[in-house]
């Protein structure tokens, strides 16, 4: 008589496979999860590092676009008078006053003329040093023609201050420009250049 075979399932060698099979699907399972945590950390992490460069990016954008404000707004006044404070490039500059002087004797200007003394206050707030000329950083013009600097005029008075010399970071410098002009003048106009290489010059006009 034939002998009858034991099922698959009564084999002790088939629980052995099922066994590790089921080891390996669980063990595969495992490694997926945390495949897939380790992904999203990673995601997560980028996405703080991504929102965090966009709040610098933000910042930095927003302080631009105040500075640029500030610019337009310096841009948009085109003359200051006596008094009015102006600032280029951590510069400012005032044109304290303007007085007209007939001068003293034998220390007059010629004939039909006056002399007119400006007083300027300059306010170096910038990181480095700032050379100051008379002749090379200011120019002016009396009813749109151009006059030059009168010495005849800076020593009508002995306590006026040239104005020369440097200005050191974060200090002042305080002093007189002279002028001789004919004494029936209207609008005095004086223009200072921080920077000779710039092309732009603060400008200030005085009217009588």
């Amino acid at each position: 008589m034939e002998r009858q075979k034991k099922p698959l399932w009564k084999k002790w060698w088939f629980w052995i496979i099922v066994v590790v099979v089921l080891l390996i699907i669980v063990g595969t399972a495992g490694g997926s999860d945390k495949d897939m945590d380790k992904k999203k950390e990673i995601q997560s992490t980028d996405a703080d590092t991504a929102s965090t460069q966009d709040d610098n990016t933000d910042t930095k954008d927003i302080n631009e676009r105040q500075e640029d404000k500030q610019t337009e707004n310096q841009g948009d006044k085109d003359s200051y008078g006596p008094g009015e404070p102006a600032a280029m490039k951590d510069v400012t500059v005032t044109l304290e006053s303007v007085t007209e002087n007939k001068g003293k004797q034998y220390n007059e200007p010629a004939e039909g003329n006056v002399f007119l003394l400006c007083e300027f206050t300059i306010d170096n707030q910038s990181e480095k040093e700032l050379a100051v000329s008379s002749i090379m950083s200011f120019d002016a013009y009396v009813d749109s023609y151009a006059v030059n600097q009168s010495i005849t005029g800076l020593i009508t008075d002995e306590g006026n201050k040239q104005l020369d010399g440097t200005v050191a970071p974060g200090k002042k410098m305080n002093g007189v420009i002279a002028y001789e002009v004919p004494e029936d003048w209207k609008e005095f106009e004086v223009n200072f250049e921080p920077d000779m290489w710039s092309g732009k010059k603060l400008t200030f006009i005085y009217q009588k």
